[in-house]
């Protein structure tokens, strides 16, 4: 990670929560990344990071010039 634009270690932890919503899509007590104290940024606004674990499951596409990020679930 950054931390004063220096790369540094710092030791990950990590937390269940409840339950995490996007749109219609929830997930039941998944398992979260606490965001290191020393993470560099304007202004994170929250603790915890969720990534691989949660979206692994849906089809995250990024459309940058347009401004819009679609999330569904796969077709089975």
């Amino acid at each position: 990670m950054l931390a004063n634009g220096q790369a540094t270690q710092q030791t990950v932890q990590f937390a269940r929560v409840g339950q995490i919503s996007l749109g219609p899509f929830v997930v039941e007590s998944p398992r979260v990344m606490i965001a290191p104290s020393q993470l560099e940024g304007d202004d994170w606004g929250h603790d915890l990071n969720i990534g691989y674990g949660f979206m692994r499951h849906y089809v995250v596409t990024f459309d940058y010039p347009n401004k819009l990020i679609t999330f569904e679930r796969p077709a089975s």
